[in-house]
Parts: C-alpha cells; structure tokens; sequence
C-alpha cells in the first residue's frame, strides 16, 4: 500500500491524479521523475502498486514523448541494476520508522500514568500561588491559571500535556481559542511566561529540566577538529621545512598552493590539505589548480598489484554461480592456494546470509557495527593468511604510525600517550612491530553522513599517510616507495570500499590518495558474481600490501648495505701497517 492515498489503476479505472501530473510537469535543472523519487514524494511503501502508478505516469499525454521515452529507458535500466537493493533499503525503512512509532506509544502510554499524579500536583500548587498572589492585589481571577490583568501572566492560558516521542517528559502547549470558540494547541508553551514557583514545580517531572519543557537535543556527529590559529601557525612552521618541492610543468609549485589554501582563515576544519595530502576524489580541491595542472597531479599513479592466476580462475568461476545448489557444489571443493583459501572463506561464510530464512539485509541498520564484521567481512581477519608474522588486528586499536607522528615533541614521560585508533591493522609482530594497513567501519553505509565524512575524507587517509611517511623514511627517501601503495578499507553494513595513497610524482612531501568504488554484498546467490567483487578488491588490497612489503624489505636491506659500506669506509685504516697474516706469508716466502 502506499501511505499517500492508494491509486490501483487497473482495479479502480481511476486516472492519474492531479497532484501527480503537477510533480512531473515541475521544471527543474535536473530531471526528477525518477522513480526513486516518485516514492519519497508519495510516500509509497508496496512495489506493485508503486510500479503500476509510475508506469500509468510515464503513459499520460502531459509528459512530452521525447523526454516520455527518456524516462522509461531510464526506468527500464533501474529495474534491472538498482530495483531490488532499492526496495531492500525501503522496507527496511519503513520497518525502522514503524517500530521506533510502536516504541514511541508504549513510552508515552507510561510516561503519561506516569507523569499525570505529578502534573496534577504540580497545578494544584500553582493555584495556590497564584491565588494568593491575587488576595494580595485584591484582584478577582478570571481562571484558577489566568490572571488577565497582570502583565506577567497575561499570555498564559490553559496548559494541556502532550507527550512526545520519548514519553518522559510531557510537551505543555498554551490552549489557543480559535474564531469558532473552541481551544486550539497550536502555540507552544515555550512561548508562554510560567511563575517561578510553576517551574520550580515542573522540574520534579522525571527526566525535566526546570529552564525547558522540550526534550533534550541529541549528540552531534563526530565532526572534525577547529582550524585554530596555533594550528596556522604549526602549519607555517612545517611549510617552511619541507623537502624538495614538486613543481608543475607550468610551473605551479603544488605546495605553495595548499599552504595557501589551508592557512586561509576562511578554512575553519582540518582537512587532508594541512598534511599536504591530495584528494583526488574532492572537487574542491581540484578548483585550486588549473585544468592541465590538477591532469598532471593526477597522472601516473602506480599500478596495482594483481592476485594469483590460480585464484584468477577460481574466482571466475564461482561467480558464474547463481544458485544454491552451485554455491554448495563451489563451497565442496577445497582450496590449497592460499588466495584461493580467502575466497573459499569468504563464501562459506556468505551462503548463511544468502539462503536464510531471516534476511539480515532487511534490518542491516538495526545489526549493528559489530554484526557485519564478523558475518559479513570476517573475511578480512584472513587477509594475512600464510604471510610470515603478519596478523590482521580487529577492534579499536591504536596504529604506531599515527601515535608516533601525534606524540612528537612530548618529553613528559608520565603524560598519557595519545593514540589514533583503527578498527582494523594488518601489523607485522617484530621487533619493532610494523603497521602496513587501516580500516574504519561503520554501522550503516552513507556517505553523505559526518561519519563518512570524516573517517573517510580524513581519518583513514591521514593514518595511511603516516604509514606511508614512517616507511618511507625508514628505507631511505620517497623514491624507494614511490611506486608503492599504502591500501585501506572502508566498511559500513554490506558495503565495502578500498582506500589507497602513494607519493606524488615529484618531490618530497605532498601524497595522493583516492577511493574505490564501492563494492556491495547483496541479499540473493543469483547476484553472488556482483557480489564476489569485493572480494576482488580484498584480494587486490592483499596483493598490493604484500608488493609493499617486498619493495620495503628490498629497499631496507640496500640501505643497510650502503650504510655499512660508507661505515668501514670512514673507519682508520693505516696502509703502511700490514696485517699479521700479511706479514707471515711475506717471512715465509722466498727471496726474488
């Protein structure tokens, strides 16, 4: 059914409603008859009937046949890609707002048994107040409330509670008259002047506050931290100690524009931008170059690193399943290549999800963090699997990297170190321990949210920027792992997304990073091969991070070399003196 009133044209033989033809006949910049958007402004909730309505919408004369044809190709292309994720998500809503609506009722069934022997207590003392404040200026009341000749009280008219969503505390409304002389509650009590003793009163309610009737407003998002001034200036400072800049072609130097952009007082966050990290994903960004500059920056990223051609083919072909049976038949087979041993995993754990009886698609917002990572992307805990003293590290845990870099300049041994924690590290356990990856995740996946904006924009990139830099600087210089990737994940609910950051072409200090497109687990077998995608970009995560540490171990054992090399070079060697060896041998040997 539909929560607007309920078109059913082939049963009713009704035409297409007014209110309809006005929405598609609406010019706007951007074409909105969508039918996504047909059932957020209507409020349709059942698929057959929205899909019937929509359909008789496209037919109706008042649409023009062009952009008529152009509405159903696009409507044509929904129905086969996005139809049934769509409607996933909207009865998952719908079942959301239902129940917190259920949850809402009982809390203010209780709320008002509650609260009704306190608010009648709390009237028959303002009565009294009042009353006697009206033998004191020998005034007559009109209303045991309402004193209609006291500036003070003049606006107060009857109070009525209506409980709000929450139940705990009651809403007061002023009770308004209206022309037709009866009482109205369409002014807020916030608006009416209680006495003192009346508030005083009121904060016994439970869960009150004596300064406010309204419920209390809920914890912002997790934003970023302030732009401060001390923060320009630590800016300043580490501007003017960079290495080897990169300079452009056209000569534009790209950190002398980012400093620019990021002292500016109009920038009151942090962005990647004050750590000299380039988003190549963010538009704005890309404004503060020219055309061909923002080309250059964006040109010649490394490669990836590919899996196994063992894996190769077997991931080939258990996405060409697409039924129960194949995925049973898929899952008998056992795997020795170590590739091939995450995606059998990864499956294994899937086919509970695909052929349940309970869908957990249909609450995913409701299961929480926790849930997906371990039924849905357990997988990642394999990623490291038969990788010498490599573990993957799940749960709020602190990379080395970041504390470090945030610790620098802290010579109070006693102060409390402060730590930039992960949901997920691939960590080598050695002496020292060292980080290669990081992962955020999140209950749902949006990324329109402060969530997302933040761990994903900024939080996670800066931790792989500081795994980048401290490796770096630990083989040498940038040109060791210029071609590198330092690789990342992303994951909210049934959705996943790789995040990667390797240096500029140019220079020593600035880092560019992007993000994946997103990879989707779905609810069905029949769309595994759609699905398995995300285990390609795992594996793809895995085999790139292991090329890291190949290239890292290559470049630090060079590095010793030479360094021991240049150390024996400096050490005192006289020549005149030879070595005792030198010197029996030359006793020994006869006369010329």
């Amino acid at each position: 059914m539909c929560l607007s009133p309920l078109y059913n044209f082939r049963l009713l033989d009704m035409k297409v409603p007014q209110d309809w033809l006005k929405w598609a006949q609406r010019i706007d910049d951007n074409e909105h008859v969508t039918f996504q958007n047909f059932v957020a402004q209507f409020g349709c909730t059942d698929q057959t009937t929205a899909t019937e309505g929509f359909l008789e919408l496209l037919e109706s004369d008042v649409i023009r046949q062009k952009r008529r044809d152009a509405l159903k190709a696009s409507f044509n292309y929904f129905r086969i890609n996005d139809e049934q994720q769509f409607w996933i998500q909207r009865t998952a809503e719908v079942e959301f707002k239902m129940s917190a609506a259920r949850a809402g009722l009982r809390i203010n069934k209780a709320g008002e048994v509650e609260s009704k022997i306190t608010f009648t207590n709390v009237l028959s003392k303002s009565q009294e107040v009042l009353e006697a404040r009206q033998d004191d200026l020998a005034m007559p009341s009109l209303h045991p409330l309402v004193h209609r000749k006291s500036s003070r009280l003049a606006s107060i008219l009857p109070l009525k509670p209506q409980f709000v969503q929450g139940g705990s505390l009651p809403h007061y409304v002023r009770l308004d008259k209206t022309s037709a002389g009866e009482l109205s509650s369409a002014t807020p009590a916030s608006e009416t002047v209680l006495s003192a003793d009346f508030r005083q009163a009121s904060s016994t309610l439970p869960n009150s506050t004596p300064t406010s009737s309204a419920s209390a407003p809920s914890a912002p998002p997790r934003q970023r931290k302030s732009f401060t001034n001390k923060n320009r200036l630590s800016l300043e400072g580490r501007y003017r100690n960079l290495g080897e800049k990169w300079v452009l072609e056209s000569g534009t130097v790209v950190e002398d524009v980012l400093y620019t952009a990021g002292s500016n007082e109009n920038c009151a966050v942090f962005s990647p931008i004050h750590s000299f990290m380039i988003d190549l994903d963010d538009p704005k960004t890309e404004t503060l170059f020219s055309e061909a500059d923002w080309k250059e920056i964006s040109s010649d990223l490394p490669p990836f690193q590919h899996y196994g051609d063992e894996a190769d083919k077997y991931l080939d072909q258990c996405m060409d399943v697409d039924t129960e049976g194949g995925l049973k038949a898929v899952l008998e087979m056992r795997q020795q290549d170590p590739e091939c041993r995450i995606i059998h995993y990864c499956l294994d754990q899937w086919e509970e999800l695909l052929i349940s009886e309970s869908s957990p698609f249909l609450v995913a917002a409701q299961l929480g963090e926790p849930w997906w990572k371990e039924n849905a992307w357990g997988v990642c805990r394999r990623l490291a699997t038969a990788v010498k003293d490599a573990f993957i590290i799940m749960g709020e845990k602190a990379g080395h990297d970041s504390t470090e870099r945030r610790n620098q300049g802290i010579s109070n041994d006693d102060r409390k170190r402060i730590g930039v924690k992960a949901d997920f590290l691939w960590r080598t356990i050695s002496s020292p321990d060292v980080d290669w990856s990081a992962g955020e995740s999140a209950t749902v996946w949006d990324p329109a949210s402060m969530k997302y904006r933040y761990e994903g924009v900024f939080k996670l990139p800066r931790q792989l920027h500081d795994i980048l830099v401290a490796r770096t600087s630990e083989v040498g210089g940038v040109d060791s792992l210029r071609k590198e990737y330092v690789c990342g994940l992303l994951t909210g609910g049934p959705v996943i997304q790789k995040v990667q950051i390797c240096w500029g072409t140019k220079g020593k200090n600035i880092t560019r990073f992007f993000r994946s497109p997103e990879r989707r687990l779905f609810s069905t077998v029949q769309e595994l091969g759609t699905s398995l995608l995300a285990v390609h970009d795992l594996l793809i995560l895995r085999a790139t991070t292991l090329r890291l540490c190949r290239t890292y171990e290559t470049s630090r054992h060079q590095l010793a070399k030479e360094q021991a090399k240049k150390r024996r070079q400096e050490l005192p060697f006289p020549s005149a003196m030879p070595n005792e060896k030198r010197r029996k041998f030359s006793l020994l040997s006869p006369s010329p």
